[in-house]
């Protein structure tokens, strides 16, 4: 991720420097190189001396907490885009919060699906009543990522805060509360091992979330699935659906190439009802995200997704495992 967030900062015509802090020698390379950046070997040097107006944060999750805390009491004039999760537990993402609700300048939380164009015209429709209330979600993240290939760090459940929920399920987690725009009232959650059964986290995930507006979402993800990829939220209401999915390519998905699709009654074509498949822009998410962060930092414009946002996402996650640890047992909030 830090390389994706170098290039599109290296890409923005409005930011005229470019500094990376890493520890790792080919990383300062590949900064020095691709990008042209000044290098640091420490985040602490990179903010003192070459004191930037904005920093994102791409280092494994155990190092966000102690990272972007520094910030926010160091730095109060810097900009800081977080990218997820927040912490790897419930009390760094408490303090962070805090934190963060004093600091004199935007945070930004590097929830990327809120970028990508398919995902928005999801919400817009649902926003503009186009299947009248929803009652139920449902979303799918099945994508195998081998983690025996995984860095040390994201197959300890204490510095990665998790296996497949905290890793890849928080997209979904974010998508459902966003979407459903309710408090969450309660969850349960079932984590298994089905093909990585030598590592202490988990590859499969299924979850439960309901919303004090009434509406369930349901959440089945996997690390385990061989062969295909299949990644998207369907939304039931009472007069229809919609679906938004994201299309797979060798070795993941395309970044930029997501659909969506519209099942109403109210239709003028049919009587039966009509799927409709709307127009939504295009664009590489990430890319989308840097430029609005860039916007923030620049133009006064307000975080699509806060702290505040992150921890309601960061909240259901922690909760779904602690129903998990508990054999299923429904979690309140």
């Amino acid at each position: 991720m830090g390389s994706v967030h170098a290039r599109h900062y290296r890409d923005n015509g409005r930011v005229d420097r470019l500094l990376v802090a890493t520890p790792v020698e080919q990383e300062q390379k590949i900064a020095r190189e691709r990008f042209g950046a000044e290098v640091f070997s420490d985040y602490r040097s990179m903010i003192q001396q070459g004191q930037p107006q904005a920093v994102s944060i791409c280092t494994p999750n155990f190092d966000h907490y102690e990272i972007a805390s520094w910030l926010m009491q160091e730095a109060p004039g810097i900009a800081i885009l977080i990218e997820k999760p927040l912490g790897v537990n419930d009390q760094q993402v408490a303090k962070l919060t805090k934190l963060a609700a004093g600091h004199q300048s935007p945070i930004l939380v590097g929830h990327s699906l809120r970028f990508a164009g398919a995902y928005i015209k999801g919400r817009e429709l649902l926003r503009q009543n186009a299947i009248g209330k929803p009652c139920y979600l449902e979303a799918r993240y099945k994508w195998f990522k081998d983690f025996s290939k995984f860095p040390a760090w994201k197959r300890d459940p204490e510095l990665s805060g998790g296996g497949f929920l905290m890793q890849s399920g928080l997209h979904m987690l974010d998508l459902f509360v966003w979407y459903a725009d309710s408090p969450v009232v309660e969850v349960t959650g079932h984590a298994e091992d089905l093909y990585f059964k030598d590592f202490p986290v988990e590859d499969t995930f299924f979850g439960t979330v309901r919303f004090a507006n009434g509406v369930a979402a349901h959440l089945v993800g996997s690390s385990a699935t061989k062969g295909f990829i299949d990644y998207g939220i369907e939304v039931y209401g009472e007069r229809g659906a919609i679906k938004v999915e994201s299309v797979a390519v060798p070795g993941g998905l395309d970044i930029d190439n997501h659909s969506v699709s519209l099942f109403t009654e109210e239709s003028a074509y049919s009587p039966s009802g009509a799927l409709v498949i709307p127009s939504a822009p295009k664009s590489d998410f990430w890319k989308d995200e840097i430029n609005h962060f860039v916007s923030c930092v620049l133009d006064g414009t307000a975080p699509i997704v806060t702290p505040a946002d992150a921890k309601i996402v960061m909240d259901v996650c922690f909760a779904l495992y602690k129903s998990a640890a508990l054999g299923g047992k429904t979690i309140r909030l």
